[in-house]
């Protein structure tokens, strides 16, 4: 990358100060028509080329904003859920045992 393409990139992050890292990534893949072969923009590309600019000290991103960031998913909660009581048993007290596949989204899941 040149250093005129450098200071154009530099001088446009600067004109759009409100624009978090993962927008500046879209914007400069829409500008530059930077696709793969499915038509996707490479905005992980672009976000690791101007991670890689930031860390040579070519242009200054703005901070990550934290604050909208998607929120974790809480781990469901059962009603009426007990935990069992604890067992012990030799290999030779135990029937044979089976495992079995369990599809997501179906009621076994759910358990």
């Amino acid at each position: 990358m040149g250093s005129e393409e450098v200071e154009w990139l530099r001088r446009w992050i600067e004109e759009h100060p409100a624009w978090s890292r993962k927008r500046i990534a879209k914007e400069l893949c829409q500008h530059w028509v930077w696709v793969d072969a499915r038509g996707r923009l490479k905005d992980f590309a672009a976000r690791s080329l101007l991670l890689k600019l930031e860390g040579l000290g070519r242009i200054c991103l703005p901070p990550l904003q934290i604050h909208q960031r998607r929120k974790r998913r809480t781990a469901p909660t059962w009603a009426n859920w007990v935990e069992p009581a604890a067992w012990t048993a030799s290999l030779k007290e135990i029937e044979t045992v089976r495992l079995e596949a369990v599809a997501a989204g179906s009621p076994a899941d759910r358990r």
